[in-house]
C-alpha cells in the first residue's frame, strides 16, 4: 500500500470520486505462478490468463486460480 492508494481511499470515503480508477474489484493470478519478487508482486505484472488444452470434455478446462481482493486493506471482503 503506497501514500497513493491512501489518498484514493480516502477520497472514497469522503465521497470524492465514486470508484478506484483503474481497479479492476477482483484480480486472478494462476496458482502455479511464482512473483520473481514477492515483496514487490506488480513488477514485472502478473499473468491474468491460464491457457490449456482445446477439448471436447468440459473437465479438462478447469483452471486454478488465486483470487486478489484490490482494496481489503482489512479482510473484510465477502468471499461467497
Amino acid at each position: 500500500m503506497t501514500t497513493y492508494d491512501i489518498v484514493l481511499l480516502r477520497q472514497l470515503i469522503l465521497g470524492i470520486i465514486t470508484e478506484l480508477p483503474n481497479k479492476a474489484s477482483w484480480r486472478f493470478v494462476p496458482q502455479k505462478y511464482e512473483f520473481p519478487d514477492p515483496l514487490n508482486p506488480f513488477a514485472p505484472p502478473f499473468p491474468e490468463y491460464g491457457v490449456g488444452p482445446r477439448s471436447a470434455d468440459p473437465a479438462v478446462n478447469f483452471f486454478w486460480l488465486f483470487g486478489v481482493k484490490i482494496g481489503d486493506v482489512d479482510y473484510s471482503a465477502d468471499l461467497k
